[in-house]
């Protein structure tokens, strides 16, 4: 981008939640001389405040006395938190999960594209006619749907860039679609929602999808992963896609002194090797592979001696479950829930940090490591196929080759000292090459062929 422009994001999320994924991109657009206006939907039942959320229900009188001061979506310069705008009595009910499924660990955010979880309204009256030059979307779950963007589009009528977070936007509308090809034939008979139908809901979310996608003009950007079943999908046959990895502040995710950082967590000193991973849950096991990261801890240690073996420290971080931290042959730490500085902390504390995650955009956590300076170890998928470099950077390993990932976490475990250095600043480097602010905010630059098509 040469010249400055004002740009909308739009996401569900606040900015610092969900890998702090749209502050990166506010913070890059910003020191790239561009004006940034955020819209989002703020507010979540049972999650902790900060000073961008205000919540109008599930809460105390107190609070809601409080929140009612404030509308829940709300038009943030960015800049110092300062508000653009206050929209007086839009508090919007906060959307429920009605309109979801989830079934054998696949999801479906939005069972019908055409009903939004926020009414349309609420959100274009918000929006001023022909003030921005571009409209950015990260995450729609919980607020957008593509019917959302149509109506944005037809108010604006200025280009559409989408974030590929997930897989929703090039299928029927599964986040992710495990071993079903369906979403190649238009989806139908969608085995989450276990129809027989090839006219089900999911086709005629496909065919929406379809048919917006060439009424407005937008472009999708996504990892390289993705971008091989956008091409099989034809969703977007009609529209730019740019591969690009993710975005990362590389002054905040930074190298920390490892020791220091041990110390933090009171890893003990005989610790010498610290394997990250984390555990969402139960609801999250088929898609994150937690069956695949028992097996492969398991087979990891099966390559120690006792000796070896003590050296070695497994740690988790999220949800705390004892019978599932019960199934590794190893020493256990959970972390729990970490804060973005904690997180930070734990990467520098960590030999190795292992993403076993079978179907994901992301995940985030892989690039973040990197940009720590420590190695990844990762199944070939998402933004691991653009920024994992085998031996260089950690390992990558094909799909469901539990022995290749214990073996590519025995490789770095027995590297010598000196070897061992040099992997963490070649880490360093490759996060560098793909993830910081320049490199991604050039991608960007897909507005301008949208433009002149």
């Amino acid at each position: 981008m040469c010249k400055s422009y004002k740009i909308l994001i739009l996401s569900s999320y606040p900015p610092d939640r969900s890998a702090g994924l749209a502050q990166d991109y506010i913070n890059a657009f910003q020191k790239e001389g561009h004006e940034v206006d955020f819209l989002t939907l703020y507010g979540y039942p049972n999650r902790g405040g900060n000073e961008h959320c205000v919540y109008p229900e599930h809460l105390s009188t107190r609070v809601q006395r409080w929140a009612n001061r404030y509308p829940i979506l709300q038009l943030l310069r960015p800049n110092k938190n300062e508000f653009l705008r206050t929209i007086k009595n839009k508090i919007l009910k906060h959307p429920s999960d009605g309109n979801s499924v989830w079934n054998n660990g696949l999801y479906i955010p939005n069972i019908d594209e055409r009903i939004p979880p926020v009414d349309i309204n609420s959100i274009i009256q918000v929006l001023p006619k022909n003030n921005y030059d571009f409209v950015y979307v990260i995450f729609m779950q919980r607020m957008l749907t593509t019917a959302t963007l149509l109506a944005i589009y037809e108010k604006l009528h200025v280009p559409i860039l989408i974030a590929g977070v997930d897989m929703a936007s090039f299928t029927g509308g599964c986040f992710y679609f495990g071993n079903c090809e369906r979403y190649m034939q238009k989806c139908g008979k969608c085995p989450i929602l276990q129809s027989d139908d090839d006219n089900d809901q999911t086709r005629r979310n496909f065919e929406f999808k379809q048919d917006v996608y060439k009424k407005i003009q937008c472009a999708y950007l996504c990892n390289s992963y993705q971008k091989k079943f956008v091409d099989k999908s034809g969703i977007f046959s009609h529209t730019i896609v740019q591969t690009l990895s993710i975005l990362l502040d590389e002054k905040k995710f930074l190298p920390l002194d490892m020791a220091e950082s041990r110390k933090y967590f009171s890893i003990p000193d005989k610790k010498q090797f610290v394997i990250f991973s984390r555990y969402a849950g139960q609801k999250h096991t088929r898609a994150k592979g937690y069956d695949h990261l028992v097996t492969i801890i398991n087979q990891f240690v099966e390559k120690l001696d006792s000796f070896s073996l003590q050296e070695c420290l497994l740690v988790l971080a999220g949800v705390k479950d004892v019978e599932f931290e019960s199934l590794f042959n190893m020493d256990i730490m959970n972390v729990g829930s970490l804060d973005m500085d904690e997180l930070i902390k734990m990467y520098s504390a960590s030999s190795v940090f292992i993403s076993t995650s079978i179907d994901d955009a992301g995940p985030s956590m892989v690039n973040q490591s990197m940009m720590c300076g420590t190695p990844v170890v990762t199944f070939s998928i998402g933004t691991s196929l653009d920024v994992i470099k085998n031996g260089r950077s950690g390992y990558m390993v094909e799909n469901y080759n539990d022995d290749d990932f214990a073996d590519g976490i025995y490789k770095i475990y027995t590297l010598q000292n000196t070897d061992y250095i040099n992997l963490r600043g070649n880490t360093r480097n490759e996060a560098l090459k793909h993830n910081t602010s320049k490199v991604i905010i050039k991608k960007t630059d897909v507005y301008e062929q949208i433009i002149s098509k």
